[in-house]
């Protein structure tokens, strides 16, 4: 697919445009419209992102798999070589460039997308919601980031952390205790 997609320059900045700027700003936006208008479901998502990221970072560190554009002499890292706004947008000190898999650019993505699609009635936000996870698997392979697997094994993430997570909400938040005021000792 990136042999393809190098031969035209509008695809391949395209592409990286898509998986630096689809990835935080687009689940900034979700959460935000989540926790505004869908308290409840704010928290199921919430506790899905929290868990599949811990669960990711057991997997980066416990088993560290290299991206394509490092396992392979062929495949080229588009990012760094065609866009500059990555290094300011995403600092060395806070990203791991070697993770791999699973892939949390896609289970995250995977997760805002079901987020929106079963959060709204529009239309035009629930085709968005249907194609965004397709656009952001084309985009984290054509740049080199990740391979085929590493989005298969971040959808089943996403989708087993979802699924705790939503166990999670049946569970009744622990009531506050009640707030004894002392009689005044004058």
């Amino acid at each position: 697919m990136q042999e393809f997609v190098l031969d035209y320059d509008w695809l391949t900045l395209l592409s990286n445009w898509i998986y630096i700027w689809w990835h935080w700003p687009v689940i900034i936006v979700v959460a935000v419209w989540l926790f505004v208008y869908q308290p409840l479901t704010y928290r199921r998502y919430r506790d899905a992102f929290v868990l599949s990221g811990a669960v990711g970072l057991v997997f980066f560190a416990a088993m560290p798999v290299a991206p394509p554009r490092i396992a392979d002499p062929d495949i080229v890292d588009t990012i760094a070589l065609h866009s500059s706004e990555y290094r300011s947008y995403e600092t060395p000190a806070f990203v791991n460039r070697y993770a791999a898999f699973p892939s949390l650019h896609f289970a995250w993505n995977l997760l805002a997308a079901m987020a929106v699609f079963f959060g709204t009635r529009n239309r035009i936000l629930r085709a968005g919601a249907v194609g965004s996870p397709a656009v952001v698997l084309l985009a984290i392979v054509v740049t080199g980031n990740h391979f085929l697997l590493d989005a298969v094994a971040g959808a089943a993430l996403a989708l087993l952390a979802l699924l705790v997570a939503q166990r999670l909400v049946l569970i009744p938040a622990p009531a506050p205790a009640a707030v004894r005021v002392a009689p005044r000792s004058d």
